[in-house]
Parts: structure tokens; C-alpha cells; sequence
């Protein structure tokens, strides 16, 4: 798709009108149609700027933002009239940033590399999702699928990122809702290597990205420090040695929270096991939480069979399928069979001690793969733990920028929704980094919350004749305020000292007439 752009001249001025047009194959050969009519686009950059900025100071709707805008200095700052901004132009702003999306993608890039140095020689990469409020019938991507929102009953469509290990973004694609982790990793990796020039980076990524085919890929021509299957990680615990295990992290009484050994190699990659507290607490409970469940399933479906209810022994049959098929993980803990006995049937389980026993010994335990020679066990650990730089960045989108839910019923503006989102997310992610390079302890979005205090206001004085001065004044910053605007390097617009300067805004207005006496 492209922009096409008309101009038609009036009597006063020439005004230029675009539309999206796409091309389509036909038997006479390529063909040209209008998708969409964007009308006139001026004043598209400020517009586009102004929605950037609402998703990164109060994220609210296409409707909400026009009664924020007005609230606001941005009017006069992008000098973009308030009464020049309605619905619609947002909307055709929307529809008309969404071909421009590789450019932007590029754009950030280069910045990354010119003002903080980035140089992508490390990625991380994982997906999300976000889901919809309302059918999304026209949204071709939205599905239902593995639900990170725990909203399983809506729609989504999910979103892979790669950001640097600072978390600084480096690219991301919008997928179908249902769409397999790993299936999304070769053409990640493609389109790093041709539209950034990125040779040969380390990459990152957790145990969902993780397949054959995968590893395959990657050894084609990566580093890379992945997360491989739980099942894989039994197997070498008990290659593991009790004396072997490096204490890199311990709470304040010395018990160990994070330990790490490395057990075995295979060819050039070396496999190394961590074992950490934290997650052994959290998957406990997690195992503690589908036992119980499953146990309650299987109770009441005994007394169901008991009582007489459920009587054929093949709807039985599928109904403890059913159960085992709730609790996939937990399945193999347990021991479930269907007994016959004059004419009875009689559904009887029992927990498998030594397989509940195996289970809980690697608690916590995980396996990493890596090829990077010289890196210790240590290192490498901490590499991958990077990938909570992923997970913040999630966090920024749904939470702070307010990614999730998504409200359009178009497929496009579903996308410059996700795209004005990312903009958002890359700014917030300079402004925290920049106050952070000049001694600012603060996050991007508590620096924001700090300068939000800052306030530009016009005064009015009425003199007695029907004279009007009007004069705009800034705030003066107070304390906390000026440290973050000295991290940043911002200078606020110097007070005017005299009304009549040229450079600030005055009228003098009597009678409705503009001119100043």
C-alpha cells in the first residue's frame, strides 16, 4: 500500500487530498484501488504527535483525547488549533501513520544507535498479547488463543518484540491471536538481518520460543542463550553434583536464592542448570494450587458415578479425559481408572507418590543453552535474565501506555493503535534512561508524573475602557521539578520581561479589534 496524494485549487488556496491505495493482481495484470480516502492531511504530523503524547501522559481513546487535548498546552505548542482536531481526523490520522510503519521502525533504530549508543549486538525477543473489548469481526488477526490477560474469552492478537538488553526497542510485529510461539522466531530473526544490518547478535529467549527447528535457526549463525524444556531439565539434575553448585546470590541469613552449575556439553553448546529459591516458592504453589483442583474434579466426578448419574462406560470413559485434559501438566501425578463390578462402574485415584516426589525435587530448576564460549556460568545467567527487560516493557505497554484492552473493530487501526503505542514506549524509554545517565533515580513514568506539575496558563487583565491584555506565563518550577528538567537538559522558555516582547504571545484587543493601540 502507498499514499496518493490530489491537489485542488480554490480561490484562496490549494488544498491537497490523499488517499490509501493498494495493488492487486488481475488476469489483465497489476491493478490499483482506493482503500481508504484520508482527505486533507495537514497538520497529519502534529496530529499523530499529539496522540503520541496522550498515550504517553493519560492514555485515553480517540474520543477521550479530544477533550484532554484542550486541557492541555500541546494546542500551542504543535501549533494545532483546538477546533481543528475532531474524531474524524484522528481517525484518518490513524489510518494514514499505519504505511509508514517500517519507516518509523527504521527511524527509532537510528536514533537508538546516534543518541544512546545502541548497538544490537544483544536482542531479546518474546511475544505478548492484548485483547478486545467487543466481537473484532473485521479484525482479520483477532483470535482466540493462550491468553496472557487471563481474558480467554475475548479475542487478541499477539505481539512480538525484541528490544536490546537495556530494553530499548528494536522492532515488533503483530500476529494472529492463536499463533504458536516459536513459529514466529525465523521471520523475527529475517527481518533483523535485512532491515537493521544486525550480524550475528546474541540472541535471548525463553522456553516457549525454544523448538528444534529453532535451535536450528539459531545455530545458523547466532549467539544465543535460550531456555530449554522443563523434561530436559529433570533428566540432568541427576547429573548435577551436590558439591558443584555455585552460590551466586544469597538472602540475608546465607541461605542460598540463586545457584548455577554447569553439567555437560553437547558439541559447541553448553548446558547449565540453575536453581533458584524464588521460582521453587512459586511453583509449588502452583503445584499445590492444580492438585487440588484436579482432586476436587475427580471427587466429584467419583460421587457423580456413585450416585447413579453418569452410567455408560464410555461417556465415564471420556469424562476423566476431560479432567486430565483441564490439568495437562499434572496429569502424569496421578493414577485414574474406571472399575466394573456387577453392573456398578466406580471411578478410583490415587496420587503418584514418586512422580509427585520427582516433581517437587526440581522445583525452581531450570536449563539454559548457550554457545558463548568464554562467558561463565554466571554470566550467562545473568544474560538471560535479561529477558525481565521484555516482560518490563509488557508491563509499560498494557499498564502505563494502556496497550490492552483494544477497542477498534478494524484490522489497520488495530495496528496504528499497537504502533502509536510503541512510539510511546520508545519515548518513555528515552526519557528514563536520559535521567538516569545524569544522576535521576526516578522511572520514566514517575518523571512524568513530577513535570506534570509544570502548568502554562494566559492571563487576562481588563482595564476599565474595554481594553484586554493577555500575556502566557509558565509556572516556576519547584525543586523537584527543576532537578528532573536539569536531568533531562530541558530548559523551560524564559519569562517574558516586558508584555510587548516579540517572541511570546500578546494581544491587545479593544472592541474585538486585534490591533494594539
Amino acid at each position: 500500500m502507498f499514499l496518493r496524494s490530489t491537489v485542488v485549487k480554490s480561490a484562496e488556496k490549494k488544498l491537497r487530498y490523499w488517499k490509501l491505495v493498494e495493488n492487486y493482481a488481475t488476469e489483465r495484470g497489476t491493478r490499483q484501488r482506493v482503500v481508504a480516502h484520508l482527505g486533507n492531511l495537514e497538520n497529519f504530523t502534529a496530529v499523530c504527535a499529539m496522540m503520541v503524547a496522550n498515550r504517553l501522559v493519560s492514555p485515553e481513546s480517540e474520543l477521550g483525547m479530544l477533550g484532554w487535548c484542550g486541557k492541555t498546552s500541546l494546542p500551542a505548542l504543535l501549533g494545532l488549533p483546538v477546533e481543528s482536531v475532531d474524531d474524524h481526523r484522528l481517525y484518518r490520522s490513524l489510518d494514514a501513520i499505519l504505511p509508514h510503519k517500517e519507516r518509523i521502525e527504521e527511524h527509532l533504530a537510528g536514533v537508538g544507535r546516534g543518541l544512546f549508543g545502541r548497538e544490537y549486538t544483544a536482542l531479546l525477543y518474546d511475544l505478548t498479547s492484548t485483547y478486545f473489548e467487543g466481537c473484532a469481526e473485521n479484525v482479520s488477526k483477532a483470535k482466540r488463543g493462550y491468553s496472557r490477560d487471563k481474558r480467554p474469552d475475548a479475542k487478541q492478537v499477539c505481539i512480538g518484540v525484541v528490544v536490546d538488553w537495556d530494553g530499548y526497542p528494536v522492532g515488533y510485529e503483530v500476529y494472529d491471536g492463536n499463533v504458536r510461539d516459536h513459529s514466529t522466531v525465523s521471520g523475527t530473526l529475517e527481518k533483523l538481518r535485512k532491515r537493521f544490518g544486525i550480524d550475528s547478535p546474541t540472541i535471548c529467549m525463553d522456553r516457549g520460543m525454544v523448538t528444534d527447528e529453532t535451535l536450528d535457526l539459531l545455530r545458523g549463525g547466532y549467539r544465543y542463550i535460550v531456555s530449554e524444556r522443563r523434561d530436559r531439565a529433570r533428566m540432568l539434575l541427576e547429573k548435577a553434583s551436590a558439591d558443584n553448585w555455585q552460590v551466586i546470590r544469597s538472602d540475608a541469613v546465607g541461605l542460598p536464592v540463586i545457584e548455577v552449575q554447569e553439567v555437560d556439553c553437547e558439541g559447541e553448546e553448553r548446558l547449565i542448570l540453575v536453581r533458584s529459591a524464588g521460582c521453587a516458592m512459586k511453583e509449588k504453589g502452583i503445584h499445590d494450587r492444580l492438585v487440588s483442583r484436579m482432586a476436587q474434579d475427580l471427587d466429584r466426578l467419583r460421587e457423580r458415578v456413585e450416585r447413579g448419574l453418569l452410567v455408560v462406560p464410555a461417556k465415564i470413559e471420556r469424562a476423566v479425559g476431560r479432567v486430565q485434559e483441564r490439568y495437562p501438566g499434572m496429569s502424569r501425578w496421578v493414577n485414574v481408572e474406571v472399575r466394573h463390578s456387577e453392573g456398578k462402574a466406580e471411578v478410583v485415584w490415587q496420587l503418584k507418590e514418586e512422580v509427585a516426589q520427582e516433581s517437587r525435587e526440581s522445583e525452581g530448576v531450570y536449563l539454559l543453552r548457550t554457545n558463548l564460549p568464554a562467558d561463565s556460568a554466571e554470566d550467562v545467567w545473568r544474560g538471560y535474565m535479561t529477558l525481565t527487560r521484555v516482560e518490563a516493557t509488557f508491563r509499560s505497554g498494557k499498564q502505563e501506555l494502556r496497550l490492552r484492552p483494544v477497542f477498534h473493530q478494524k484490522g489497520d487501526r488495530v495496528e496504528a493503535h499497537i504502533l502509536l503505542s510503541y512510539i510511546a514506549y520508545a519515548l518513555l524509554w528515552s526519557i528514563e534512561h536520559t535521567h538516569r545517565q545524569h544522576g535521576g533515580t526516578l522511572t520514566g513514568r514517575r518523571a512524568l508524573d513530577v513535570l506534570s506539575g509544570i502548568e502554562m496558563g494566559t492571563i487576562t487583565l481588563r482595564a476599565g475602557d474595554g481594553r484586554k491584555l493577555e500575556a502566557e506565563r509558565i509556572s516556576t518550577p519547584r525543586p523537584e521539578e527543576a532537578m528532573v528538567l536539569s536531568t533531562l537538559g530541558i530548559q523551560l522558555p524564559r519569562q517574558p520581561r516586558n508584555n510587548r516582547r516579540a517572541d511570546w504571545q500578546l494581544s491587545l484587543i479593544e472592541n474585538g479589534d486585534k490591533t494594539a493601540p
